[in-house]
């Protein structure tokens, strides 16, 4: 399966450090249009607003968790789509390399 790096990707976390970690890896892989948002709130609006091919989510948030957000997203009314891919992370350590963690992203 080919990866492809045009999707429009939504980076959701609690932790502004792990919003980065996650976003220079997804630069490092070669995706350009990454969006990032602090928490399962705001990314409930940004996905009202814009459709995104790939969610990357922790799943430790509050007060949405990120599965609750992919539970919220999937019965929507329809305003927030999921026509590729989205996946709750358990984020790595703050220590951990984003190139690491970019080769971990990777599919296949």
């Amino acid at each position: 399966m080919a990866l492809n790096l045009l999707l429009p990707v939504l980076v959701v976390d609690d932790a502004s450090t792990m919003i980065r970690i996650i976003s220079t890896a997804l630069r490092q892989i070669g995706f350009t249009d990454i969006d990032e948002v602090q928490g399962g709130v705001s990314a409930l609006t940004k996905m009202r607003a814009k459709r995104y091919g790939l969610v990357i989510s922790d799943w430790n948030m509050e007060p949405i968790t990120g599965i609750d957000l992919r539970s919220i997203v999937s019965v929507s009314d329809g305003r927030c789509s999921f026509r590729s891919q989205y996946r709750i992370v358990r984020s790595p350590k703050p220590t951990a390399s984003a190139k690491a963690f970019a080769l971990h992203l990777r599919p296949g």
